[in-house]
């Protein structure tokens, strides 16, 4: 049993020129694991002045400090030393030792979940200060200027415990390592922006927008000292210090700039059409060689709108408002990297795989696809729309259907890019997995239904919404189909084939289990497929099943279970999504409902590697047979 403690507290006070509005909160998380723990300390001030007619500044600021104690990220992935997996893995007749490792037997060894020194040692302290300053300048009726700086500032004091071995023996083997280092962030992005708003003869109204904006990203990741310790976490001296000085000579720092013109026109025309146009170039720099490298890539966007309840028509009077709009842009990422030699050179492994209990590699799969060249993504997106507003506009309805298609824009190739590889590998923004396709869409309608009453000491309001998505791969990068050419050596969990959604999900078709009138007197199954050769040898699919193994189907009916009989077995994404909110308020009080829910996508269970696994030797779920 875990709990959640949070505490808030503000105050605020407005007049006729200053608004101002201070909080503090402490927030705490707890865990089923009892060792891990999330405490937040934060505070917040924000203001907003009119200093003289025309002229308006403000500022928000931030400050929190968060403390987070216990399991590293990412160790849930780890099938040897995660914990809750540990402990439903535990054999029910097996006592557990907080010294020793508990053996099965010579092939598969399952860790004492009790036995982890991540859970009670690992620390991460965060403090950070991030907010904004912002004015406006009235220069002419029509015309403003405004501005704002945004920052954040963060500053991470972290201590990680990791064992010297992953699989070992005995616990009492192997050494542990502790390693403090500091993570210093840097950030702020400055806005300018001219913005224009008149109206022409009551008919026309236009508004025109023009900004710059300018950025720059500072990571200093830097090592303070490595520790080793005995198993009782008793300090063991490192005489010669070559470790621990090696370790603090591994430190990095990065540079990231990134800048960006845009341009925005509104357009209405008695209030019955209305036309909007914009366009945005970005750019990202870094630096190679004291050298700045720069890519960039350009956005326009157009919509059209038409509100023809201002016509004029007869239409029913419960009609109070209808809108017709269509709208195109195109929209895109921050560019991506990945050249068949930095995925080598990147920290964490080209492949995630997940291992049985004797160490052997279950399954596998690509965690960054290789490119040869640099390039933004691009996605195309069409909407057309129709909004209708009831009773006053009490009742509120909106249609929508929309396509987006994704594919790969402007790429940048570069004869040697090594030197801006050994930059990038080091920024973590940098290597953000990403989908191996080159083209994809997402077609679907969406529908949202809204109803807002306001009266008396009452305000009620309620919105459903429900979203139909078809996700299809229209294409793959060139080298995609060499990775899951269905090699015997590379078996991944989900896969990008061109026709399919997007990590679809890959394997073998299970029928059943092998029962024992499967089996032969010798308990081996030969009530399965098979291939016989000229001397009338039978040669079995599964030669070694027995009772109690899986039966995976011979889908090309060829006597043989191997990579031909893979197939697609599930769809990570949902045919339906659909979410209430509601909000009502009663004089000072107020009581809110939020749901969501998905339908019609399928969830890979890696659990069940281990739970419904004949093959291993840990504890099974009791409904097995019936799987």
């Amino acid at each position: 049993k875990a709990t959640t403690e949070d505490y808030h507290f503000s105050v605020s006070k407005g007049r006729e020129k200053s608004n101002f509005y201070l909080s503090s909160g402490y927030y705490k998380q707890s865990a089923i694991i009892k060792e891990l723990e999330l405490k937040r300390l934060s505070f917040k001030i924000n203001s907003d002045h009119i200093i003289k007619p025309g002229l308006r500044i403000g500022q928000d600021l931030s400050l929190a400090h968060l403390h987070y104690k216990g399991l590293k990220e990412g160790c849930f992935l780890n099938d040897f030393y995660n914990p809750i997996l540990g402990a439903m893995c535990m054999l029910p007749f097996r006592p557990s030792s907080d010294s020793l490792l508990t053996w099965v037997s010579g092939e598969a060894g399952i860790t004492n979940p009790y036995d982890d020194v991540e859970l009670a040692n690992n620390t991460r302290k965060n403090y950070l200060v991030f907010g904004n300053l912002n004015s406006q300048v009235r220069l002419l009726p029509e015309i403003k200027y405004v501005t704002k700086l945004g920052f954040d500032i963060c500053y991470q004091d972290n201590i990680g415990y990791s064992r010297s071995n992953v699989k070992a023996e005995a616990i009492s083997s192997g050494f542990i390592y502790g390693s403090a280092y500091n993570i210093i962030d840097l950030s702020y992005n400055w806005l300018h922006s001219f913005q224009y708003s008149a109206d022409f003869q009551g008919d026309h109204s236009l508004d025109i927008m023009a900004g710059f904006e300018v950025g720059k990203n500072k990571n200093k990741w830097i090592p303070v000292n490595l520790k080793q310790y005995d198993r009782s976490l008793s300090f063991i001296e490192d005489t010669a210090g070559s470790m621990s000085n090696s370790y603090e000579k591994s430190g990095s720092s990065t540079d990231f700039l990134h800048h960006a013109f845009s341009g925005f026109i509104h357009y209405s025309f008695k209030s019955r059409y209305q036309l909007d146009f914009g366009i945005r170039r970005e750019s990202i720099g870094f630096y190679s060689n004291h050298t700045l490298r720069r890519l960039s890539a350009l956005y326009p966007s157009f919509s059209f709108g038409w509100i023809f309840t201002n016509e004029g028509f007869y239409l029913p009077e419960f009609l109070k408002y209808g809108k017709i709009r269509y709208g195109w842009g195109r929209a895109g990422n921050s560019p991506r990297i990945n050249y068949s030699y930095f995925a080598k050179m990147m920290r964490d492994m080209e492949y995630i795989s997940a291992f049985d209990a004797g160490g052997h590699t279950t399954s596998s799969a690509l965690r960054r696809q290789t490119n040869e060249n640099f390039y933004f993504e691009n996605m195309h997106s069409h909407n057309i729309g129709l909004d209708l507003g009831f009773l006053d506009n009490k009742f509120f309805v909106t249609i929508e259907y929309f396509n987006h298609h994704l594919k790969m824009g402007d790429k940048y190739a570069m004869d040697n890019p090594k030197p801006i590889i050994e930059v990038l590998n080091q920024m973590y923004y940098f290597s953000i997995d990403y989908l191996p396709v080159a083209e994809m869409t997402n077609k679907g309608f969406e529908w949202d239904l809204g109803y807002k009453h306001a009266g008396g000491n009452l305000v009620w309001d309620i919105h459903m919404n429900f979203t139909h998505l078809n996700n299809r791969i229209i294409d793959v990068e060139e080298s995609e189909p060499d990775r899951i050419a269905f090699s015997d050596t590379y078996d991944p969990i989900a896969v990008n084939i061109p026709g399919e959604t997007a990590g679809s999900f890959y394997g073998y078709i299970i029928d059943g289990l092998f029962t024992t009138e499967d089996c032969d007197e010798m308990g081996y199954a030969i009530n399965q497929p098979f291939t016989m050769d000229e001397n009338g040898m039978k040669s079995y699919a599964q030669p070694n099943a027995k009772a109690g193994d899986y039966r995976f189907d011979d889908i090309n009916h060829d006597g043989i279970i191997d990579k031909d009989d893979k197939a697609i077995i599930g769809c990570p994404f949902p045919k339906y999504t659909f979410g209430l909110f509601s909000n009502l308020e009663f004089l000072n009080f107020d009581f809110s409902v939020f749901l969501l829910g998905t339908y019609g996508n399928d969830i890979f269970n890696a659990t069940k590697l281990w739970l419904y696994n004949p093959y291993g030797l840990s504890n099974w779920t009791r409904d097995i047979t019936n799987s």
